[in-house]
């Protein structure tokens, strides 16, 4: 952009939204950091899976590896997935509209298959406290994070944000130079 150009200055919703998008990302980690501890209900809730099944116990897999496979990459997505929100994060509070949309998009994702996830994990096995400390708040962050980015003060600033085409920059003629 022109450096003569002056941006709008950044709505406090836009502020807040992307800090509670941090902190979703922090708590993906803090996740990943406690991860260890859901070995016990990993294999309550793997244990539970193969006798909905009915798959006897001669042709179930070595649960220690099978656990630790999972644990692993567990840890592995939520690093990924707090990088990620930490970039989105980021662009968002640049005004790029294009991370506004996608926290939509995952956000929606996470709304619904939050829920979904939650519910199986407690029918098949009692998870450990320190899951619902670290998930849970991480998605509502998110959910709040959503809804301040489309309010009406952020939604006038990113509409603000857009780049301004070249013809339209001050001093810049229209057509052809002469």
């Amino acid at each position: 952009m022109d450096p003569a150009h002056t941006s709008p200055d950044r709505p406090r919703n836009v502020t807040v939204a992307c800090a509670l998008l941090l902190v979703s990302a922090l708590a993906c980690l803090a996740q990943a950091a406690v991860v260890g501890t859901y070995r016990p209900w990993m294999t309550a809730m793997m244990e539970a899976q193969f006798d909905m099944f009915g798959l006897p116990s001669y042709a179930r897999p070595d649960m220690s590896a099978t656990v630790t496979q999972s644990l692993v990459q567990t840890a592995v997505m939520l690093v990924l997935t707090a990088a990620g929100w930490g970039v989105i994060a980021l662009f968002a509070y640049r005004g790029k509209s294009w991370a506004r949309i996608l926290v939509i998009v995952f956000g929606m994702i996470g709304v619904v298959a939050g829920p979904i996830s939650i519910m199986v994990s407690v029918a098949l096995a009692t998870p450990p406290a320190t899951y619902f400390a670290t998930a849970v708040p991480g998605w509502l962050c998110i959910i709040a994070g959503m809804i301040l980015l489309w309010r009406e003060p952020s939604k006038s600033w990113y509409q603000a944000m857009k780049p301004v085409p070249v013809t339209q920059w001050r001093g810049t003629p229209a057509g052809p130079a002469a």
